[in-house]
């Protein structure tokens, strides 16, 4: 049995009728605070509050450790989580002016929500305190958070630097800066155990009561604080039920962060993400922002290109030019695997399963115009192709060719480019490397067209393997020599 079933076995036992056991060591030391609620925001304070609890049940550590759980100790678990739901029901103001009862709430239900389990597991009735929701409520909309020098010695520079310019972008709701202001900051700050008990509770009392009590946030770390708090799934219906814009972005952040590591797919979650992205697309300032953080490169966010594709699917003109500008664009050997390209390609496959045609059609028409415009870095001319090289928008490319050209227009185009390869043998350089950056420009100009017109019904449009070459080039021994690929 996995912990968090082990939680909710213990809170279905002590949901029917019997006893309970109040925590009076807990009870004890909270009792010994002049304020309860601040020493339970401080760390050192609050470990004293958990020690004392410990003292009274520790099982439940033990537990949590790996250690197998007794009869016994189970039987007097039962009873603190039947005090504890007790409580929640019945807690009132008006008989706990110093928030001593209110505190122990807190803390025992820190102690017991193992990966989020505790709240998910209690009954829908254990949650209906209008009174206790609104506390916890007017407790979540005065988080705020503070600044100040660590310790006794001077602040680093880079802290003050980093700092600077989070309050910079803040002020100015910079969206394409936050998450870089963000990323030195994040490893700093920490939620309390009263905010995550106090911002899980209203999440799972009421989505809409959380969305309400963070409305006025105009932090990024009091954004970014609430929904590390969250898993996946409730973050993402926070963002969707608030109209606060930092929060809509936090939680998107810290989904496509993770906790831990970067993940790699959503699975049951990206609907969720996609209804975000697309609640945000029609804000063009404000996603022209989310598109410069999140897809400048697409290697970074690989779960993000599922649910990416769908919200472009119905998304305005303004929209889809602001995704596609801000790709950035390298040139890649065919010879190496480019994990950007895939997820570019994995969000435009989605994008084609649901966009209609003339929707299809304009991504494409962008796409096309951009990738034209650059040319494989052509303005750069530091940059030098020694072969073939894809880039990130080769799928979308495909697609122009594919659905936006009939078969003379990709003939001309096919032609057009590999025309420029008889001019490069008549043409002066400065160098060897030129005259090979010209011919496999050429050639990779030439590759979405002519895999376009070999195309069957069921072919993928991004090419990983397949590399065209003209029949007179593929069979002469004076190429291969002139132009050998790297």
């Amino acid at each position: 049995m996995t912990q968090s079933n082990l939680i909710l076995d213990l809170i279905n036992e002590a949901s029917g009728p019997g006893e309970q056991a109040e925590p009076s060591e807990l009870m004890e030391a909270i009792a010994t605070e002049s304020d309860p609620f601040a020493s339970l925001q401080d760390g050192d304070r609050a470990n004293t509050f958990f020690e004392a609890l410990h003292r009274d049940f520790p099982f439940s550590r033990r537990v949590r450790a790996g250690v197998p759980l007794q009869e016994n100790e189970r039987a007097r678990w039962v009873l603190l989580l039947r005090w504890l739901m007790l409580q929640l029901r019945n807690w009132e103001p008006s008989a706990d002016q110093w928030r001593e009862r209110l505190t122990a709430i807190l803390v025992v239900a820190q102690a017991h929500d193992w990966d989020g389990a505790l709240w998910c597991s209690m009954p829908p009735h254990v949650l209906q305190n209008a009174a206790l929701a609104a506390r916890l409520e007017a407790l979540v909309s005065a988080i705020g958070v503070t600044y100040g020098t660590r310790g006794s010695g001077p602040e680093p520079i880079w802290e003050r630097e980093a700092l600077d310019r989070l309050l910079a972008v803040e002020g100015d709701c910079d969206w394409a800066n936050m998450g870089d202001a963000w990323q030195p900051l994040q490893g700093l700050i920490h939620p309390s155990p009263l905010e995550i008990q106090a911002v899980r509770y209203l999440f799972h009392t009421d989505v809409a009561l959380l969305a309400k009590a963070v409305i006025n946030v105009k932090q990024v770390a009091v954004a970014m604080l609430v929904a590390q708090i969250l898993d996946t799934r409730q973050r993402l219906l926070l963002a969707l039920a608030s109209g606060n814009h930092f929060i809509e972005f936090a939680c998107a952040y810290v989904t496509l962060n993770g906790q831990r590591q970067r993940p790699r797919s959503l699975l049951g979650d990206a609907k969720l993400l996609s209804e975000l992205l697309a609640k945000v697309a029609p804000d063009t300032a404000r996603w022209r922002g989310w598109m410069a953080v999140f897809n400048a490169y697409p290697m970074r966010y690989p779960a993000l290109h599922p649910s990416l594709g769908e919200a472009l699917a119905n998304a305005a003109e303004e929209a889809i030019d602001a995704y596609v500008k801000s790709i950035k664009l390298f040139p890649h050997q065919i010879s190496q695997i480019d994990e950007g390209r895939r997820n570019v390609a994995a969000c435009l496959r989605i994008f084609r399963a649901h966009a209609s045609a003339e929707q299809r059609k304009l991504l494409w028409q962008r796409a096309h115009e951009r990738w034209l415009a650059w040319e494989f870095d052509v303005a750069n001319s530091n940059t030098n192709l020694f072969g073939i090289m894809w880039s990130e928008l080769d799928y979308a490319i495909v697609g122009f060719a594919a659905e936006c050209l009939d078969e003379a227009g990709r003939t001309q185009m096919l032609t057009a480019t590999t025309s420029k390869l008889s001019e490069i043998e008549y043409t002066w350089h400065r160098s060897e490397t030129d005259i090979w950056t010209a011919w496999f420009r050429a050639m990779s100009l030439s590759q979405p067209y002519a895999l376009a017109m070999i195309l069957e019904p069921t072919d993928d449009w991004l090419p990983e393997a397949r590399v065209w070459r003209s029949p007179e080039i593929a069979t002469s021994a004076y190429f291969k020599l002139r132009y050998p690929s790297h």
